[in-house]
């Protein structure tokens, strides 16, 4: 796995960030629509990782569905 720690970020637990960066076939919904997101969002990610991972299916529906919008 390849990281870069140079956008990485830290805050305190109840706090949310509005950054946005990365693919958005990764990105949570609250990212995408600009509501600000916390660690959660992090997790959405790995799970569409992972689901691609095992299935070898590309799930980009919730991306695409956000676009249109």
């Amino acid at each position: 796995m390849l990281t870069d720690f140079g956008l990485a970020k830290e805050f305190c637990e109840n706090t949310r960030s509005n950054s946005m960066c990365g693919t958005l076939v990764y990105m949570a919904p609250e990212i995408i629509l600009g509501r600000g997101h916390d660690k959660a969002a992090d997790w959405w990610s790995v799970g569409i990782l992972l689901f691609e991972m095992l299935t070898g299916k590309v799930s980009c529906m919730f991306a695409s569905e956000l676009l249109i919008r």
